[in-house]
């Protein structure tokens, strides 16, 4: 909730409310991926990676499955990123068409969450669970410190940028301790 929605306080409080509706119009459009891609492999992936984890090749259909969702969600976002000035230039008028500058950032940022889905398995399927609430309370504190520094300085610019660097801060820490709970050779390159 806080790396989510605190960036629009902290936009309020530091810069103009039309540059609010900028920031929060292209975060609306980078969501785009959340409704077609992450929200449904979510659903699946809730459940499943229960069933498939009692596999003897689970941790192998893990990292592939994880493979195939970050092609898929980095094709979905990068197209949303590249068709979001056109989709703005249509339907909005010119004062809002910056809001495409941060429709790409937003678009990682839901990447670096995709991808956590996949890698976070390891904590979920071991039980340490724990662990979760203080990489969350971590992660909230860094992004409070973020959105304070970027946007003051970087006005929504800052507040993309904060969105970013906050879930890849949660995807590292959470690939950290899965790798120790249920180590998966992530293969990036080799597919």
């Amino acid at each position: 909730f806080v790396v989510v929605f605190s960036d629009r306080f902290f936009l309020r409080h530091f810069a103009s409310l039309s540059e609010v509706g900028i920031y929060g119009l292209g975060y609306k459009l980078a969501g785009i991926l959340s409704v077609v891609f992450s929200g449904p492999f979510d659903m699946a992936w809730t459940w499943q990676q229960f069933e498939l984890a009692k596999e003897d090749n689970a941790k192998e259909v893990f990292a592939r499955i994880q493979i195939y969702q970050l092609v898929v969600a980095v094709s979905v976002g990068l197209a949303i990123s590249l068709l979001a000035k056109p989709v703005l230039q249509i339907m909005t008028p010119a004062a809002y068409w910056n809001a495409n500058r941060v429709v790409g950032l937003i678009a990682l940022s839901y990447v670096l969450s995709d991808m956590r889905m996949v890698i976070w398995t390891g904590i979920l399927v071991r039980r340490a669970t724990h662990h979760l609430a203080w990489i969350s309370l971590i992660v909230a504190a860094s992004n409070l410190i973020l959105n304070t520094l970027l946007i003051s300085r970087y006005s929504y610019m800052g507040a993309a940028v904060a969105t970013v660097l906050s879930f890849a801060l949660s995807l590292g820490m959470g690939f950290t301790l899965a790798q120790r709970a249920y180590p998966v050779r992530y293969d990036y390159l080799r597919n």
